[in-house]
């Protein structure tokens, strides 16, 4: 009975035999020439070189052909995120089934900060006017009276600023944005 053992750190396979076997004329049998098409350099059986490109089928792989769509579309809700007067949003973890603790940011209770919104024109910077362009008509919002606004006309979740600093420092924003949306109108003009 013959026991085959394989290791790594021997260039051939151990032929373990009992010692009554073991005749020089049975070791002789196998050094023929016949045996040498079976002798590999690792051992008895061949190399395991590239055996999962040989055996194993290909996986396919996932393709994310709608990756620019969707870059597009997470930019575009960031720009409406940013003119926003107020904004609420909800982190929801999947692991834990319990709802997600509500965090909410409005303008009356903290000042926006500087250094996100700086990235954020930074990032929009890049989007042409040709969103702006399907809109029908631009309003103006310093024509717009106050007698004429009406508090029922206001959706759901949209804070209404009262507060006369807020409001002069939200006028102040409102004439830097018109500023810089002018001197883009004035770039696109010379190009």
């Amino acid at each position: 009975m013959k026991t085959f053992y394989k290791t790594s750190d021997l260039s051939q396979i151990m032929i373990c035999t009992p010692q009554d076997e073991t005749d020089p004329s049975n070791l002789d049998k196998y050094a023929g020439p016949k045996d040498k098409k079976f002798h590999w350099q690792h051992g008895v059986t061949p190399p395991l070189k590239n055996v999962r490109k040989r055996r194993f089928r290909k996986t396919a792989r996932k393709k994310y052909i709608d990756s620019p769509d969707i870059e597009k579309e997470v930019k575009r809700l960031l720009k409406a995120d940013m003119e926003a007067v107020s904004v609420h949003y909800e982190l929801i973890n999947e692991e834990e089934k319990t709802p997600g603790k509500v965090k909410s940011e409005s303008a009356q209770s903290k000042d926006i900060d500087v250094t996100d919104q700086d990235e954020l024109h930074k990032i929009f910077q890049d989007i042409s006017s040709s969103e702006s362009e399907g809109e029908k008509e631009e309003v103006n919002i310093d024509a717009v009276e106050d007698k004429d606004f009406d508090l029922s006309e206001v959706p759901n979740g949209v804070t209404v600023v009262t507060d006369k600093h807020e409001r002069g420092r939200l006028e102040i924003k409102l004439e830097q944005l018109s500023s810089e949306l002018a001197e883009l109108r004035k770039r696109k003009q010379r190009k």
